[in-house]
């Protein structure tokens, strides 16, 4: 046997080609490398076989040394024996083995003929290329020589057309391809190295639905699938069909099972995990030739689940500061656990048997259900439904699934929170036995306590007499009742709340109220007023900015004709904020009124000031007259008239605004304004004080029972003389003459439109006049050495004003 293996592995690179494929049997040796068998070597003269191994019904051929080998296997007739076992031939061929030998020619059979159709040994490759047309392309069997004439013959079918034909190329071209179409294509060709045979096809079978399994009989170990027959008209591919195959596994595993089902098309499946889900496919596999097409998609089934059992619930409670909230916290178990957790229906359910230690009557009892998934274990209950502190709960979990129910009930008392419902007054809660008060009240209703009540804070607040600011005393009681000082004449408030061992909550009880009343003493607002109504309306009391405390409850509005002499009638409006008043004196003068009323206890405000409107239509058009007049130098007044077409019983209030627009018509970018009210009756105003050449803008706003109306006119006041005189007096001499210029008074100074007279004296002569508007004069014949003196006065149409500084000098060019 060493002898074998030495032999083996030494001829081993001798007996081999380089390159090229020898045939022996239905085995093949390519390329230095040994395929078919196993290699042994056996001879004749002078070797020394001992005896053969046992082959175990494999088979022995011949073939005959290469001349080259004849030194290393020293046969006398230069022949050799090569046996490769597991070669699977069949036949008789007599005489296979030399006549001259006698065995070690373990096997009678006789060889194979030489074939290299092995796609393992000598691949025939075949490629295929969807674009515009379909272009098939193969290669030579590579164990055939190259210098052999090959012919290939084909078969194409497509869209239900076939091909058949011989070609000497290796490339097939089809046209008129579409990218939906249906194909088959196979390429054959005989050899003398044996026959190949290959194909391609995009028309493998399929089921038209890719969905096709149907999960049948589920039960916590097994289910049924089926699947339907495939069908040529219908769906898609081609057949015939060979088998069905269905193939399955558990859900997020990476490999399938498959299993073969020849032409049925249903398969039970026992023995799978209860709870888990599996994933299916079915192949269909065609024959002629043989192919298998897709996996259909993906289809699962969750495996039913055993009935839970062994449920145990654990709950616990808790006070939460920050938002004053009482929670339940439930977690709890149940078996079996694993894939059918998720499957599971689950139902808390929460039951309230007594409110706030204190009430136990059936009809109070809440009853909720909180449903959730089968993979929960626990839950905070807190706000849906709202737990409520101090009280106790029985709380219950119920589990179960088609098989069974488990479930498993505990009881908790929540825990304190701080109070949410404030002191009760009792019917007297105000005890007065000057100098003291007392003030009496229960502890907060059941359900608003949330705990046991320690003692209680009050605040005590008084205002004197006049005073805007209260006296304030805070304190805390012990028991419901607190005596506290008492002064006459004073305004007072009381309030009230309790605590718990986690700190006080909820409103405060007042036992003593500031009533409530409009910051703005004038609240009403009348609206649609005519000769028969009166429409007014209120703002709503706001707390932040009114006095006084709330919540105000109802709006009592008072009003009467005034002339009448008759007490307010009253209408509560409750939370309404406007009302109409009908059945009015046409042109009557009304007067309105409002109170504000608090509750807890229910405490009216004093009434707002008293409002008028009149039952009257509107006035028409307003048409002012403006006037204005000198008073004295930088002082004019302003005189403004208007008349009402209509009734005068119609006007209630009036406002003039007077605005100044310029400045002695300079630029004037100041803020002076005034405003003056006006009796209802006036029709003229004089407003005195008033800047000369300037243009004012004046405003006439009047109000009647049912709108204010405005009209504006512009208006410049008349001029006075000039309060300044001119400035920065200039001079400029030539020969024989001098030249003399200056600004105009200030703005503001010259109260019109301003003219200039001049004043000279030359060599004791005087000599004046006027230089209109022009702020320039030019003296001629002046000599040397003469003497004079010039100065110049600012005035309007109203009058002159002074004159300048005057310049003096002796003319001189020196």
């Amino acid at each position: 046997m060493e002898k074998f293996l030495y032999l083996l592995l030494f001829l081993h690179p001798f007996i081999l080609p380089a390159s090229g494929c020898v045939g022996v049997g239905s085995g093949c040796l390519r390329n230095g490398l040994i395929f078919g068998g196993r290699l042994m070597v056996s001879g004749n003269t002078g070797m020394s076989f001992g005896n053969l191994p046992n082959v175990n019904g494999d088979r022995v051929f011949i073939f005959q040394t290469p001349p080259g080998m004849r030194n290393f296997l020293r046969p006398s007739a230069g022949r050799g024996q090569i046996w490769i076992g597991r070669s699977n031939c069949a036949g008789t061929v007599p005489g296979h083995c030399p006549s001259t030998e006698t065995p070690p020619c373990l096997d009678a059979s006789p060889p194979c003929e030489p074939n290299c159709n092995n796609p393992e040994v000598c691949p025939f490759v075949l490629n295929v290329d969807e674009k515009s047309v379909l272009t098939f392309t193969w290669e030579r069997p590579t164990c055939v020589p190259e210098n052999e004439a090959l012919t290939y013959s084909y078969l194409f079918w497509m869209d239900g057309n076939t091909e058949t034909g011989t070609t000497t190329e290796t490339r097939k071209i089809f046209q008129s391809f579409y990218s939906d179409s249906k194909y088959f294509f196979e390429v054959n060709v005989t050899t003398s190295r044996g026959s190949f045979s290959n194909y391609t096809s995009k028309a493998s079978p399929a089921y038209a639905d890719n969905t096709p399994l149907t999960f049948l009989d589920v039960t916590a170990s097994g289910v049924t699938v089926t699947w339907p027959v495939w069908n040529a008209g219908s769906d898609k591919g081609l057949g015939p069909i060979a088998e069905y195959i269905i193939q399955y596994r558990l859900k997020g595993a990476s490999e399938f099972a498959r299993i073969s089902k020849g032409l049925a098309y249903q398969h039970r499946f026992e023995g799978l995990i209860s709870g888990a889900t599996y994933e299916f496919q079915v192949i269909i596999v065609k024959s002629s030739p043989s192919e298998e097409g897709d996996p259909s998609a993906i289809q699962e089934v969750q495996i039913s689940c055993p009935a839970p059992t062994g449920a145990s619930l654990s709950l616990s409670t808790d006070y939460r500061p920050s938002d004053k909230s009482v929670g339940i916290y439930a977690s709890w178990s149940v078996g079996p656990s694993s894939f059918c957790a998720a499957g599971l229906d689950q139902t808390l359910t929460v039951q309230l048997l007594n409110r706030d230690s204190c009430d136990a009557s059936p009809n109070q009892m809440t009853f909720d259900q909180i449903i959730m998934g089968g993979d929960v274990r626990d839950y905070t209950l807190r706000y849906t439904p709202p737990v409520i502190p101090n009280s106790l709960y029985r709380v219950t979990i119920t589990i179960g699934n088609t098989l069974g129910t488990a479930f498993d009930t505990q009881t908790i008392q929540t825990a304190e929170s701080v109070p949410t419902l404030p002191p009760v007054l009792l019917d007297t809660p105000v005890t007065l036995q000057p100098p003291q008060i007392t003030f009496n009240w229960n502890e907060p209703p059941c359900g608003g306590r949330n705990g046991e009540i320690t003692d209680y804070e009050y605040v005590y607040r008084v205002w004197g007499e006049g005073s805007t600011q209260p006296v304030e005393m805070t304190g805390v009681a012990p028991d419901s009742v607190v005596t506290l000082n008492y002064t006459a004449d004073s305004r007072y408030t009381f309030s009230v709340r309790a605590q718990t061992a986690n700190g006080a909550g909820g409103t405060d009880t007042f036992a003593v109220i500031d009533p409530p009343r409009y910051k703005d003493d004038t609240p009403l607002t009348f609206y649609d007023v005519t000769s028969s109504s009166i429409s007014v309306s209120w703002p709503a009391w706001d707390e932040s900015v009114g006095f006084g405390q709330g919540p105000v409850v109802d709006y009592i509005l008072q009003y009467r004709l005034q002339t009448s002499g008759s007490d307010f009638m009253e209408v509560n409006k409750g939370s309404d904020l406007s009302h109409q008043v009908t059945n009015v004196v046409a042109g009557g003068l009304y007067e309105f009124r409002i109170k504000l009323v608090k509750s807890g206890p229910q405490v009216e405000g004093p009434p707002s000031s008293v409002q008028q409107s009149i039952a009257c239509e509107g006035i028409g058009d307003l048409i002012p007259q403006l006037g204005s007049s000198r008073l004295h130098p930088g002082n004019t007044s302003l005189d403004v008239n208007w008349v009402i077409p209509t009734s005068a019983c119609q006007v209630i209030n009036q406002i003039l605004i007077i605005r100044q627009l310029d400045e002695d018509r300079c630029y004037y970018d100041g803020e002076n304004e005034k405003m003056t009210s006006l009796a209802a009756h006036h029709r003229n105003h004089l407003f005195t004080g008033m800047k000369p050449n300037t243009e004012y803008n004046v405003t006439l706003q009047m109000q009647t029972g049912s709108k204010w109306f405005s009209v504006s006119e512009k208006i410049r006041t008349a001029e006075t003389e000039p309060t300044g005189t001119p400035l920065n007096m200039m001079e400029k001499r030539r020969v024989g003459k001098i030249t003399f210029w200056w600004d105009p008074p200030n703005c503001g100074e010259r109260n019109g439109v301003v003219y200039y007279h001049y004043y000279m004296i030359r060599n004791g002569e005087l000599e004046e006049g006027d230089t209109g508007r022009k702020r320039v004069k030019t003296i001629m014949g002046l000599n040397e050495g003469d003497s004079y003196s010039f100065k110049v006065q600012a005035y309007t149409k109203a009058g002159t004003g002074s004159y300048n500084t005057e310049l003096k000098d002796t003319f001189s060019l020196g």
